[in-house]
Protein backbone atom coordinates (compact mmCIF):
# COMPACT_ATOMS: atom_id res chain seq x y z
CA UNK A 1 0.00 0.00 0.00
CA UNK A 2 1.14 3.50 -0.99
CA UNK A 3 1.78 6.10 2.25
CA UNK A 4 2.88 8.46 -0.10
CA UNK A 5 -0.09 12.08 -0.47
CA UNK A 6 0.15 13.02 -4.17
CA UNK A 7 -1.09 17.14 -3.98
CA UNK A 8 -3.25 16.13 -7.13
CA UNK A 9 -6.54 14.69 -6.90
CA UNK A 10 -6.56 12.73 -10.23
CA UNK A 11 -8.64 9.51 -9.97
CA UNK A 12 -6.27 6.25 -10.18
CA UNK A 13 -7.93 4.76 -12.90
CA UNK A 14 -6.40 7.94 -15.09
CA UNK A 15 -2.97 7.45 -13.83
CA UNK A 16 -2.99 4.00 -14.72
CA UNK A 17 -3.52 4.90 -18.07
CA UNK A 18 -1.13 7.07 -18.52
CA UNK A 19 1.68 5.32 -16.42
CA UNK A 20 0.88 1.56 -17.57
CA UNK A 21 1.60 -1.10 -14.88
CA UNK A 22 4.86 -3.29 -14.64
CA UNK A 23 4.56 -6.60 -14.45
CA UNK A 24 6.49 -9.65 -14.99
CA UNK A 25 6.58 -11.82 -17.79
CA UNK A 26 4.65 -15.34 -16.92
CA UNK A 27 3.09 -13.55 -13.90
CA UNK A 28 -0.21 -11.51 -12.99
CA UNK A 29 -0.06 -7.90 -13.32
CA UNK A 30 1.75 -6.18 -10.33
CA UNK A 31 -0.93 -4.01 -8.75
CA UNK A 32 1.04 -1.05 -8.54
CA UNK A 33 0.07 3.08 -7.93
CA UNK A 34 2.64 5.55 -8.93
CA UNK A 35 2.12 8.70 -6.86
CA UNK A 36 3.52 11.44 -8.04
CA UNK A 37 6.00 10.00 -11.01
CA UNK A 38 7.45 7.18 -8.31
CA UNK A 39 6.83 3.96 -7.82
CA UNK A 40 5.11 3.12 -4.12
CA UNK A 41 5.15 -0.10 -3.44
CA UNK A 42 8.34 -2.42 -3.86
CA UNK A 43 9.58 -5.55 -5.59
CA UNK A 44 8.29 -8.06 -3.39
CA UNK A 45 11.09 -10.38 -2.18
CA UNK A 46 11.80 -13.32 -4.51
CA UNK A 47 10.70 -11.62 -7.87
CA UNK A 48 12.87 -10.03 -10.66
CA UNK A 49 13.04 -6.01 -10.66
CA UNK A 50 13.34 -6.17 -14.22
CA UNK A 51 9.71 -5.67 -15.36
CA UNK A 52 8.00 -5.55 -19.02
CA UNK A 53 5.85 -3.07 -19.81
CA UNK A 54 2.57 -3.48 -21.36
CA UNK A 55 3.69 -2.15 -24.64
CA UNK A 56 6.24 -5.00 -25.20
CA UNK A 57 3.72 -7.59 -25.45
CA UNK A 58 2.68 -8.27 -28.84
CA UNK A 59 -0.61 -10.28 -29.97
CA UNK A 60 -1.59 -11.60 -33.40
CA UNK A 61 -4.47 -12.95 -34.79
CA UNK A 62 -5.80 -15.01 -37.90
CA UNK A 63 -8.30 -16.62 -39.34
CA UNK A 64 -7.57 -19.33 -41.85
CA UNK A 65 -10.85 -20.20 -43.91
CA UNK A 66 -10.93 -21.82 -47.67
CA UNK A 67 -13.78 -23.53 -49.27
CA UNK A 68 -13.21 -25.55 -52.54
CA UNK A 69 -15.23 -27.94 -54.39
CA UNK A 70 -14.37 -30.56 -52.47
CA UNK A 71 -12.83 -29.55 -49.21
CA UNK A 72 -12.90 -26.77 -46.71
CA UNK A 73 -10.29 -25.89 -44.77
CA UNK A 74 -10.51 -23.86 -41.02
CA UNK A 75 -8.36 -22.75 -38.35
CA UNK A 76 -8.42 -19.52 -35.93
CA UNK A 77 -5.52 -18.94 -33.75
CA UNK A 78 -4.28 -15.97 -30.83
CA UNK A 79 -0.88 -15.38 -29.96
CA UNK A 80 0.42 -13.27 -27.26
CA UNK A 81 4.33 -12.33 -27.32
CA UNK A 82 6.82 -11.10 -24.49
CA UNK A 83 10.20 -10.72 -24.12
CA UNK A 84 11.34 -13.56 -21.61
CA UNK A 85 14.48 -14.76 -20.72
CA UNK A 86 14.69 -17.85 -22.85
CA UNK A 87 12.48 -19.11 -25.89
CA UNK A 88 9.52 -20.71 -24.81
CA UNK A 89 6.55 -22.09 -26.90
CA UNK A 90 3.65 -23.08 -25.14
CA UNK A 91 -0.15 -23.85 -25.62
CA UNK A 92 -2.98 -22.08 -23.12
CA UNK A 93 -5.54 -22.69 -25.18
CA UNK A 94 -8.04 -24.72 -23.29
CA UNK A 95 -10.09 -27.25 -25.07
CA UNK A 96 -9.97 -30.34 -27.41
CA UNK A 97 -9.01 -28.13 -30.08
CA UNK A 98 -5.83 -27.09 -28.04
CA UNK A 99 -4.69 -30.40 -27.71
CA UNK A 100 -5.90 -31.74 -31.01
CA UNK A 101 -3.71 -29.52 -32.70
CA UNK A 102 -1.45 -28.02 -30.28
CA UNK A 103 1.79 -30.00 -31.38
CA UNK A 104 1.18 -28.43 -35.19
CA UNK A 105 0.31 -25.09 -33.90
CA UNK A 106 3.29 -24.68 -32.09
CA UNK A 107 5.26 -26.03 -34.81
CA UNK A 108 4.24 -23.56 -37.01
CA UNK A 109 4.58 -20.51 -34.52
CA UNK A 110 8.62 -21.69 -34.22
CA UNK A 111 8.88 -21.56 -37.69
CA UNK A 112 7.29 -18.00 -37.94
CA UNK A 113 9.65 -16.69 -34.91
CA UNK A 114 12.77 -18.52 -36.74
CA UNK A 115 11.67 -16.54 -40.12
CA UNK A 116 10.93 -13.27 -38.33
CA UNK A 117 14.72 -13.73 -36.17
CA UNK A 118 15.99 -14.24 -39.92
CA UNK A 119 14.90 -11.13 -41.31
CA UNK A 120 15.73 -9.30 -38.00
CA UNK A 121 12.40 -8.73 -36.77
CA UNK A 122 12.94 -10.64 -33.71
CA UNK A 123 15.64 -10.85 -31.97
CA UNK A 124 15.58 -11.31 -28.32
CA UNK A 125 14.04 -14.27 -26.43
CA UNK A 126 10.49 -14.91 -26.43
CA UNK A 127 7.91 -16.55 -24.71
CA UNK A 128 5.15 -17.17 -27.31
CA UNK A 129 1.77 -18.25 -26.19
CA UNK A 130 -1.19 -19.53 -28.34
CA UNK A 131 -3.91 -18.16 -26.38
CA UNK A 132 -6.52 -19.52 -28.29
CA UNK A 133 -7.08 -22.07 -30.92
CA UNK A 134 -10.56 -23.22 -32.83
CA UNK A 135 -10.96 -26.32 -35.59
CA UNK A 136 -13.39 -28.37 -36.81
CA UNK A 137 -13.28 -31.80 -36.98
CA UNK A 138 -14.03 -32.07 -40.71
CA UNK A 139 -12.52 -28.73 -42.36
CA UNK A 140 -9.09 -28.68 -39.94
CA UNK A 141 -5.75 -30.90 -40.38
CA UNK A 142 -1.92 -30.18 -38.95
CA UNK A 143 -1.55 -28.05 -41.74
CA UNK A 144 -3.94 -25.75 -41.27
CA UNK A 145 -3.13 -25.31 -37.81
CA UNK A 146 0.34 -25.12 -38.27
CA UNK A 147 -0.10 -22.22 -41.10
CA UNK A 148 -2.67 -20.08 -38.61
CA UNK A 149 0.01 -20.23 -35.98
CA UNK A 150 2.48 -19.05 -38.09
CA UNK A 151 0.19 -16.35 -39.65
CA UNK A 152 -0.94 -15.50 -35.98
CA UNK A 153 2.68 -14.42 -35.36
CA UNK A 154 3.21 -12.65 -38.37
CA UNK A 155 0.63 -10.15 -37.48
CA UNK A 156 2.10 -9.49 -34.24
CA UNK A 157 4.72 -8.16 -35.74
CA UNK A 158 3.07 -5.30 -38.23
CA UNK A 159 6.49 -3.41 -39.19
CA UNK A 160 7.03 -7.60 -41.16
CA UNK A 161 5.99 -7.89 -44.54
CA UNK A 162 3.03 -10.47 -43.99
CA UNK A 163 3.41 -13.33 -46.22
CA UNK A 164 0.05 -13.82 -48.63
CA UNK A 165 -1.04 -17.42 -48.10
CA UNK A 166 -3.44 -18.87 -50.96
CA UNK A 167 -5.04 -22.47 -51.05
CA UNK A 168 -3.84 -24.27 -54.52
CA UNK A 169 -6.76 -26.97 -54.69
CA UNK A 170 -4.99 -28.70 -57.23
CA UNK A 171 -2.30 -29.95 -54.67
CA UNK A 172 -3.88 -29.46 -51.83
CA UNK A 173 -1.18 -27.49 -49.89
CA UNK A 174 -1.06 -23.94 -49.26
CA UNK A 175 1.20 -22.10 -50.75
CA UNK A 176 2.59 -18.73 -49.61
CA UNK A 177 3.89 -15.80 -51.87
Amino acid sequence: MCTQQSSRRTPVIERQRRYPLPWRPGSVHTQAQIEGGTLCNPVPPGCSSEFTTMSDVRSGEYKLAVQTDKTAHFAHAKVRIEPSTSDQFLVSAAGRNSEAWGVPALAGAERAIHELREHGYAEDPLRIDITYFMGTVMDTNDVDADMAAFMAVFTAFPEARQPILKFSAEKNVWVRS
